[in-house]
């Protein structure tokens, strides 16, 4: 267990890639990702974390929401959601962050993840292969969003290795673009991610620009931020 940021601590590996980063240079991690949550993220906000690994976006946004808000922390990988869920007990956020292991996808199924061997807990994929997956069972983010009984959503974060574009096209159909359940802001990995087709990546851009949001940051992660209407 280490202290990772003013009042957060997390249990981690530094052996491995997410673990050693927040160990060893934790000042440096997704730092103006960070700062962005903490400039826009409101005391008693809500946050979706889509993609939560090991939780340090989550309870960085749980330090934003402070105790009147709340988190959804969704994760897919069960090594991975058993540690975020030793770290949210660790910093005594469990009626702030809410933890679901579960895959997100554009339709309730059940899909093989597969596990990166390569010492990065962040890089497990519905779109990998080999011979070492877990399966697991796979949500629509609308139904997942529902069940958490949000009102609205501030700030949603994915990074789940290649399926953001199932995830979102299928949460726009399902949620009306004037709904407060969409997010005022997206923050979403896309040129970082395994997808290394130029044009699927900016698919994916599109697919957000033409559902209501203007992209701020065209970065690793890109920051969406949605347009005011008329």
């Amino acid at each position: 267990m280490l202290p990772i940021w003013p009042s957060v601590s997390m249990w981690v590996d530094p052996c491995e890639v997410v673990g050693g980063n927040l160990a060893f240079i934790p000042q440096l991690y997704d730092r103006w990702e960070r700062s962005m949550l903490l400039e826009s993220l409101p005391s008693g906000g809500v946050f979706v974390d889509v993609g939560s690994n090991i939780g340090a976006y989550a309870l960085w946004a749980a330090s934003c929401v402070g105790q009147k808000g709340r988190v959804l922390a969704i994760e897919a990988d069960p090594d991975n959601f058993a540690i975020l869920e030793e770290n949210v007990a660790l910093n005594q956020l469990q009626d702030v962050v809410f933890c679901r292991w579960v895959g997100v996808a554009d339709e309730r199924q059940t899909l093989r993840l597969y596990k990166n061997q390569s010492g990065n807990c962040g890089a497990h994929s519905f779109l990998g292969e080999g011979e070492s997956y877990v399966e697991v069972q796979c949500e629509t983010l609308a139904d997942l969003v529902l069940a958490a009984g949000f009102d609205r959503v501030d700030i949603m974060k994915l990074d789940i290795e290649g399926f953001e574009e199932k995830a979102l096209s299928r949460y726009f159909l399902d949620v009306p673009e004037q709904s407060p359940l969409r997010p005022r802001y997206l923050l979403v990995e896309i040129d970082g991610g395994p997808v290394t087709d130029a044009a699927a990546r900016q698919a994916l851009k599109d697919l957000i620009c033409h559902n209501g949001y203007e992209m701020l940051v065209d970065k690793s992660n890109s920051l969406f931020r949605k347009r005011l209407s008329d």
